[in-house]
């Protein structure tokens, strides 16, 4: 079966920690909980649209451990395709430590990359990237990630960008796609200040026909064809935000394969973002089509 998403970029194992307040320098809290999930912006994006029922594959890099037999399998459980992941011998997978704020549901990462940003761009399956639909980056594993997105726009495969944090050779990759979704902190990074509409534009002027801004609980902008669209964050119940940004950015994709307007594709990635922050972890919330369904039905936005 041919994957409708390919993704590229990375994937880790997250050690999740529930506490009453994230500690300051010399300061001992009592840990409330403790979980293990697996993360990472274009894995956990593909993991969403895998649960959306969209057929998906995995381009990634992982250690020859423990760790990243456990990313596979997880991937694999939802049927995303794993065979194109990279396996490089004697390195260590990614892992996150992640603090949850009891309170809020705001969390701190303390990441290490491992081989995570180490995707070979030699090793790409050409193939696969040239009969998908769409080809959904985040930024990681510059050179690949550059190499697969020309792959794609040859072949007239559609490339969306989750733009999570400014990375050399950034500016180049986002000439190459056709979506781009920025994080707040990008946003205010790339024009120098908090002034994201104007962010927007600028990011539209470089070639993308769709670009937009998560901005958490205050919800997402998007700018197309030179409107400004705004989306308010859903009132749920927030016990983790770990992965929010990362289901948002699946689920925007799958309205897009949908052929849905950007009210639509953006509400509909809302409320995926919203559910996934009902349970700690970035994949333990995420729903079904149906799930999702049944939640706007009755959802109310924050005021």
């Amino acid at each position: 079966m041919k994957a409708e998403v390919v993704g590229l970029g990375m994937c880790t194992v997250d050690k999740l920690i529930t506490v009453p307040h994230i500690p300051k320098a010399n300061e001992t809290v009592l840990m409330y909980d403790y979980a293990e999930d697996f993360g990472g912006p274009a894995a956990t994006a593909l993991f969403t649209l895998a649960k959306l029922g969209v057929p998906t594959a995995f381009v990634g890099a992982i250690g020859d451990d423990e760790f990243g037999k456990g990313i596979r399998k997880d991937l694999d459980r939802v049927n995303v395709d794993v065979s194109p992941i990279q396996v490089v011998p004697g390195r260590r997978s990614a892992f996150s430590a992640i603090l949850i704020d009891s309170e809020s549901g705001k969390r701190s990462i303390i990441f290490n990359p491992g081989c995570s940003f180490d995707v070979v761009a030699d090793k790409l399956p050409r193939e696969l990237i040239a009969k998908a639909s769409f080809l959904h980056l985040d930024g990681s594993s510059i050179e690949a990630a550059s190499e697969a997105a020309a792959i794609a726009r040859s072949a007239g495969v559609r490339v969306s960008l989750d733009a999570g944090a400014m990375m050399p050779g950034i500016d180049d990759l986002i000439r190459l796609c056709d979506v781009v979704v920025t994080s707040q902190a990008f946003a205010e990074q790339f024009i120098g200040n908090d002034q994201k509409e104007r962010a927007l534009r600028s990011l539209a002027a470089m070639g993308p026909s769709i670009v937009g801004t998560t901005l958490g609980e205050q919800g997402a902008i998007c700018l197309v064809n030179h409107e400004m669209v705004r989306q308010p964050a859903f009132e749920v119940s927030v016990v983790d935000t770990t992965g929010a940004g990362d289901s948002y950015h699946g689920a925007f994709v799958y309205g897009l394969l949908q052929g849905w307007d950007i009210p639509r594709v953006m509400a509909f990635a809302s409320a995926v973002a919203a559910m996934d922050c009902t349970l700690v972890g970035g994949r333990a919330g995420l729903p079904t089509r149906a799930e999702v369904d049944a939640f706007l039905e009755s959802a109310t936005v924050v005021r």
